[in-house]
C-alpha cells in the first residue's frame, strides 16, 4: 500500500512539473553604468569625519560582564605574531617527494 502511495505521489509530481512553463519569463532589468549613479549627491548628508572604532570600543557600553569576558578572551588567546614566531623555521608537515605524472 505504501509503495502505491509513493508511486502516486511521484507520478503526480512529475505530471505537475511537466505542466510548468518558463515561457514569458525574462529579466526586465538593464545594467546601469556605475559612473551615472552620482554617489556624492546620495551620500552628502553622511559625515565624512567618522573615526575608526577604538581598540576597546566595548567599554563604551558600560557592561562589566562584557568587559570581563573580553579581558579573559584576550588573555587566553595569543596574538597572531606569537604562533608565527613559534613556527618560524619549522615545517608543520613531513617532507615528502612530489608525485610525478606517468610513474606508477
Amino acid at each position: 500500500m505504501r509503495l502505491h502511495l509513493l508511486a502516486a505521489a511521484v507520478g503526480l509530481t512529475l505530471a505537475l512539473a511537466g505542466c510548468a512553463s518558463s515561457g514569458g519569463l525574462h529579466p526586465d532589468g538593464t545594467p546601469i553604468d556605475p559612473s551615472s549613479l552620482q554617489a556624492g549627491r546620495s551620500l552628502a548628508h553622511v559625515p565624512s569625519d567618522a573615526a575608526w572604532p577604538q581598540a576597546d570600543w566595548w567599554t563604551g557600553l558600560g557592561d562589566p560582564q562584557l568587559d570581563a569576558l573580553i579581558a579573559e578572551a584576550l588573555h587566553d588567546n595569543p596574538s597572531l605574531p606569537s604562533p608565527m614566531r613559534a613556527l618560524a623555521g619549522r615545517r608543520p608537515w613531513p617532507a615528502s617527494p612530489r608525485p610525478r605524472a606517468g610513474r606508477a
